[in-house]
């Protein structure tokens, strides 16, 4: 007997690869079934990759930032590993709202399949959920400030608002507790309520599918799974992969600055938080609770009530005309807010400054000639300063606390046109002769040397 006939004789999994790939259809092969095929897909390809970064992520505020980075540059394609978790969950994304919109088109929310309508709203729920918890991991500046601003939205929910803040942040402030609890919801908890929803989905869909088959007098004449569907989906799994594989190596995922409490950073959201982004700025004081509360909650009340609302017989979007003016009106809505967020920080130069915050001190820059011909004549053999507006880096005081060097880096690139200064008197930019990286070396080799030569 072979391995395969013993196992077989164990387990009888060849009678269950028979009847899974040879079902029935009765509606035939279908793309739409392909879609999800693919979400499946890149929900597992997301379990896959969050299990290799967990061998190496340690979630405490301590030791949290230090471990992605040694994910990222120590570990074999860790950060070739970390693109791919953290853009999946961008086609995720992507292909639920293609679901969505097929599944409007198609009206195939009818006919007793409202609950799986709503289960794809559930779910897109909590693909949210996912990158939530998820964004605070890395422990980095944008990670801590974002959250930050996100726990603030939660403490302005009425009534409730204020405890689930607390019993989220583990406290009053982000902490150990805090990113303790994200790691657990991100890793064991949402993955333990997406495994629920996907066994009640398929429930309904085999429930259906056995009532469809009941009038059907000769199953043997339906197309097949096999090779009908599994052709389709085949070929949508590797076009979703291919997709996957192709934005993890264009754009990759970079890690900021260690999280500092203490240095307000211009974090931003992912993109598909954007427009809630630029819409809470529209809203402020006692009026947050419209842009953080009722809008987006009427937004999701609408999606969910679509299959009872949807009085149309046919496919098509021809009787459907009130609730595709609804769709539309928030595709829109969103689409325009996310595109205003963009457009302004583009005008700000928040790219530019985001850039400063990535700097790294290159060790090759001849600090020592730079300062003797361009700093000296200001600042002097001992970093003092010779005018009265000079800063002197020969205090320790200036160095003390917890500061950003990126506002020096700043200074140091663009200069600081003091208007009320003699024009000869004024910082100069030196962004003509040097980058962010060489400002950013004759910050730490050479300025901040200065209190340790006194």
């Amino acid at each position: 007997m072979g391995g395969g006939d013993w196992l077989n004789d164990r387990l009888g999994y060849r009678d269950w690869i028979r009847k899974s790939f040879g079902r029935p259809l009765p509606d035939g092969a279908s793309w739409i079934r392909s879609l999800v095929f693919a979400l499946i897909l890149l929900f597992v390809f997301e379990g896959l990759t969050g299990f290799l970064l967990s061998l190496s992520y340690s979630p405490s505020t301590e030791t949290a930032h230090a471990s992605v980075e040694y994910t990222m540059n120590e570990t074999l394609i860790g950060g070739f590993v970390r693109n791919l978790h953290f853009h999946a969950a961008s086609l995720i994304l992507v292909v639920i709202t293609l679901i969505g919109l097929c599944c409007f088109y198609q009206g195939a929310y009818k006919g007793g399949n409202e609950a799986s309508w709503i289960l794809g709203v559930i779910l897109l729920n909590l693909v949210f959920a996912y990158t939530i918890s998820g964004f605070l991991l890395p422990w980095d500046q944008n990670a801590f400030w974002g959250t930050k601003v996100r726990t603030s939205i939660m403490g302005s929910t009425p009534l409730v608002g204020p405890m689930v803040q607390k019993v989220v942040q583990g406290g009053t402030d982000l902490g150990n507790l805090t990113l303790t609890r994200f790691y657990a919801g991100h890793f064991f908890l949402i993955p333990l309520v997406t495994v629920g929803v996907y066994f009640v989905y398929r429930g309904i869909k085999k429930h259906i599918w056995k009532r469809k088959m009941v009038g059907v007098e000769s199953p043997e004449t339906l197309p097949t799974y096999w090779p009908h569907q599994a052709a389709r989906d085949v070929t949508m799994g590797c076009l979703v992969l291919a997709v996957l594989f192709g934005m993890s190596f264009a754009v990759p995922i970079e890690l900021g600055p260690k999280a500092d409490p203490l240095l307000n950073y211009p974090a931003r959201p992912e993109w598909f938080f954007r427009w809630l982004y630029q819409l809470l700025k529209y809203f402020q004081g006692s009026a947050q609770i419209i842009g953080t509360i009722v809008i987006p909650g009427l937004m999701g009340v609408i999606l969910i009530l679509i299959p009872f609302l949807d009085r149309s017989e046919k496919p098509g979007f021809g009787q459907k005309k009130l609730l595709l003016t609804f769709l539309l009106a928030i595709a829109l809505f969103c689409t325009g807010l996310t595109s205003i967020a963009y457009y302004h920080d583009l005008e700000t130069g928040h790219y530019e400054e985001v850039e400063l915050w990535q700097a790294k001190a290159d060790p090759e820059f001849d600090v020592d000639t730079f300062y003797k011909s361009e700093c000296f004549e200001c600042h002097g053999s001992t970093g003092s300063g010779l005018l009265e507006a000079t800063p002197d880096f020969g205090d320790p005081d200036f160095w003390s606390g917890s500061r950003a060097d990126v506002y020096l880096i700043k200074a140091i690139l663009e200069g600081i046109p003091n208007e009320t200064l003699p024009e000869d008197e004024r910082m100069p930019g030196y962004q003509d002769k040097i980058n962010a990286d060489q400002a950013l070396a004759l910050i730490e080799f050479k300025l901040k040397k200065f209190p340790e030569e006194e």
